[in-house]
């Protein structure tokens, strides 16, 4: 199977063999009306250069600032450098033209691009000058400039009304591109590859470093997630993390962001039939949900102002249905109305309030399927076929976004019904766990397996680290607070938001023992913070399950009984929720008789 760089040569020596001209556009008009394609912000037009570089092999793209004068905040240009397998010189001339590329005719679809305009409609949409410079392995540098202001001086057109793009030359890129690529390439250079240089900056969506970096380093991590293993991005000499807008992926940024977590539901697939080539293919489905307080900084205040962390910015820009093609992410539907001449499903309508953020949907689509997803030319918009949205909702997506809707109006309702805090002072539950475990063991120590002590040790080292970085003290003086309370309340209990989970958990943490009461569970709804159970009550519920969670702690090491419980605690908890779910039916009615 012939390589990209092969199907380009064989292109562009078809063209020139046929004699077809280099024409830019018929008019100036177009050029000019090319200037008003439509980009969110700079960094959905230098995505349209990263997608070349990935798709042309580059293991390494880097953005860079070039400036005029030493020091100045403003650039006056941006290099998009790859170490991608370059162009021969008439393809060069080629991709300064809309249209000019080989992959219309690729039928398999592999890469990202399909029709060429991305790197001129980027470029001009920025700037009004831009150059491309590249070279294949082994051979010299080459370079075209296409200078909107000589387009309007008619410099570009040998026949009224035609504007075609300047010869190529021999070049290679300016030296504080070639700096950046000794600064951030492996080896120091470029064997191979392209240089795109933007000039004339006059519509870049933020005009100082700082503004571009604060933006545009968590955009590039998002769109890029999953590409980011095989190509390092780099952008003003820092590389690119990736960032995932569900917070589910283990050391993506803001994952770990503080304490609290997203909680990742179980991914679906959807097999779709393709109606160009008649193959099955599949959708790739991800579900998230966000506990209260995810994107509060303070977790008893809420999440605005100067309390939303940084997660909060990254859901603001992905509030919605994020959608992928083949792992890139195009879009964010954030309005799903019924079929009445418009795409979407019935009683959603648009996701715009507070609750929608704590919630995550992603869809990953294959390229087979571009005719179901029509993608804008600047791939930063999605509308999805009447069809896909009725096998979305025939594959359980619907539900499974109602669900995760409910899940966080339930898990709010049940924060609003969580006891009031009560300060340092222990519970009557937790005195209870305390002096009840001394007299059942009078005069007896049981020590803790070796596997206990690690866990245990674990736990208090990251309780006391993430409580000094959401408190913003040192890690020294949350260290011993820990300390002392744990000598105040070696039984503690908390509570936590855990969809799909059990519906309590204990944790060893340090000496104290933590009884983790989950609000997600019908337990906690239906029973524990039901408005009829009174103080004793709930305490009377603590120790019980302090009782069996001292036992559960005490099998940490003992392979089969922590299997045991394990499993068991699972069991329980499904069963105790349907069977809490079929009594709130019958006692609903009997309330009714009674009343």
């Amino acid at each position: 199977m012939a390589t990209q760089l092969e199907l380009q040569i064989e292109y562009a020596n078809a063209l020139d063999a046929n004699k077809v001209d280099y024409t830019f556009a018929i008019g100036e008009a177009f050029v000019e009306s090319m200037r008003s394609t439509h980009y969110k912000h700079t960094g959905t037009a230098i995505d349209e250069l990263i997608d070349n570089a990935i798709e042309a092999g580059a293991n390494t793209v880097s953005v860079a600032f070039g400036f005029k004068k030493k020091g100045e905040k403003k650039p006056d240009a941006i290099a998009i450098i790859d170490n991608g397998h370059g162009m021969p010189p008439n393809m060069v001339r080629r991709a300064a033209s809309w249209g000019g590329t080989h992959r219309h005719q690729n039928e398999t679809r592999e890469g990202m691009g399909r029709f060429g305009f991305g790197l001129p409609s980027a470029s001009v949409n920025q700037g009004k000058r831009f150059t491309i410079y590249s070279k294949l392995r082994g051979e010299d540098w080459y370079t075209v400039t296409v200078d909107l202001d000589e387009v309007a001086e008619l410099k570009y057109s040998s026949v009224p009304g035609k504007v075609e793009v300047p010869g190529y030359r021999k070049a290679s890129p300016p030296d504080w591109v070639l700096k950046n690529v000794e600064e951030n390439f492996p080896e120091g250079e470029l064997n191979h590859g392209t240089v795109v240089v933007w000039e004339k900056l006059d519509r870049l969506t933020w005009s100082t470093v700082n503004g571009l970096r604060n933006n545009l380093l968590s955009h590039f991590g998002t769109i890029y997630r999953n590409y980011l293993s095989q190509t390092q991005i780099v952008f003003d000499n820092t590389i690119v993390g990736a960032v995932d807008p569900l917070f589910i992926t283990p050391g993506a940024r803001f994952f770990d962001e503080d304490s609290q977590r997203a909680v990742a539901l179980e991914p679906g697939e959807i097999t779709v039939r393709s109606a160009r080539t008649g193959k099955p293919c599949k959708i790739k489905v991800r579900y998230a949900s966000m506990p209260v307080g995810f994107y509060a900084s303070d977790k008893t205040k809420p999440a605005s102002g100067s309390n939303a962390n940084a997660r909060m910015r990254v859901k603001n820009d992905n509030l919605g249905i994020v959608v992928c093609r083949m792992g890139r992410q195009i879009h964010v539907v954030d309005k799903i109305t019924a079929n009445d001449g418009t795409q979407g499903w019935a009683g959603i309508g648009r996701l715009a309030n507070n609750d929608d953020r704590y919630w995550g949907l992603e869809i990953d689509f294959p390229a087979d399927l571009d005719e179901e997803f029509t993608i804008s030319n600047s791939k930063q918009d999605v509308v999805m076929s009447d069809r896909i949205w009725q096998l979305l909702k025939e594959g359980g997506v619907l539900t499974g976004l109602k669900s995760l809707k409910k899940m966080y109006s339930d898990a709010k309702a049940a924060e609003k019904s969580k006891p009031a805090e009560e300060g340092n002072k222990p519970r009557p539950s937790e005195v209870a766990a305390k002096e009840g475990s001394e007299q059942s063991r009078p005069g007896r120590v049981h020590p803790m397996s070796q596997e206990r002590e690690e866990q245990a040790k674990k736990n208090f080292e990251e309780f006391f680290k993430n409580a000094a970085k959401e408190r913003k003290v040192p890690e020294k003086v949350a260290k011993e607070e820990l300390e002392a309370e744990t000598k105040e309340r070696p039984y503690k209990v908390e509570f936590e938001t855990m969809p799909d989970a059990p519906f309590y958990r204990m944790e060893q943490r340090g000496a104290m023992k933590v009884l983790k009461i989950n609000m997600a569970h019908r337990f906690y709804r239906d029973i524990y913070a039901n408005p009829s159970s009174t103080s004793f009550m709930r305490y009377a519920l603590e120790v019980v399950l302090f009782s069996i969670g001292e036992g559960e702690l005490d099998a940490i090491g003992n392979v089969s009984k922590e299997s045991f419980y394990h499993v068991e605690k699972l069991e329980w908890s499904k069963k105790m929720n349907v069977m809490l779910g079929v009594l709130s039916e019958y006692a609903d009615e009997e309330d009714e008789e009674a009343a």
